[in-house]
């Protein structure tokens, strides 16, 4: 994708642009979110003539997580996977799968959780909740994981129409995802993760308000 002369017919919007160096921030995150997304398919970022990011497209996320976060972290990550044909109440689980790091590389902030609905991005605090949940008693006060998180489920289970932006998605069924989510996790770091002494919890859902 190239893109010249943006602001050509709409010199208004430059003035909103934040300085160079964090507008060129904000461009390799969203490519790098969505060479997280799509890990077979190949994403070439240059900016100023200089390789941002480049990933393999070979099809496994732990590649393009290697070069997204570099080795030690994508080294300390586990899969995820939610088990298939998992139902409750009469409605099937939605379908998980990413990777989840470590406790041993955690970060100060949130900003490395990604969530991907359908393979499309988006910000979700719901999501958030249950990732930190699935670490509960894992990482020290003040602490975040790292997560990469695909939720796949009919696309009449989720309304994307509710931000102006399309960041945000509101599920029909919330307490399942968030459950769902939670669990994942949880068991991929009791089963995978060297970290002894870890029992399995199960999280109550509270609705925002």
């Amino acid at each position: 994708v190239t893109v010249r002369n943006l602001f050509r017919k709409v010199p208004a919007r430059l003035k909103f642009l934040k300085s160079l160096a964090t507008e060129n921030s904000h461009l390799a995150n969203v490519v790098s979110q969505y060479a997280l997304a799509f890990p077979e398919v190949r994403f070439a970022l240059l900016i100023e003539g200089k390789a941002v990011l480049t990933t393999p497209g070979n099809g496994r996320l732990i590649d393009s997580a290697t070069k997204v976060y570099g080795v030690e972290v994508a080294q300390n990550m586990v899969a995820v996977s939610s088990r298939d044909g998992e139902w409750e109440g009469g409605t099937a689980r939605p379908r998980i799968t990413g990777m989840a790091g470590s406790p041993a590389i955690s970060r100060s902030s949130r900003g490395y959780l990604s969530f991907f609905v359908n393979r499309r991005w988006i910000s979700s605090r719901l999501l958030a909740r249950a990732v930190e949940e699935a670490y509960h008693g894992l990482l020290m006060q003040g602490k975040h994981p790292i997560a990469i998180i695909n939720i796949s489920l009919p696309p009449q289970e989720a309304d994307v129409n509710i931000h102006p932006t399309k960041t945000e998605v509101k599920f029909c069924n919330e307490r399942i995802v968030f459950s769902t989510v939670q669990r994942a996790i949880r068991r991929a770091l009791v089963e995978q993760m060297p970290v002894p002494k870890i029992e399995e919890v199960a999280a109550t859902y509270v609705s925002p308000s």
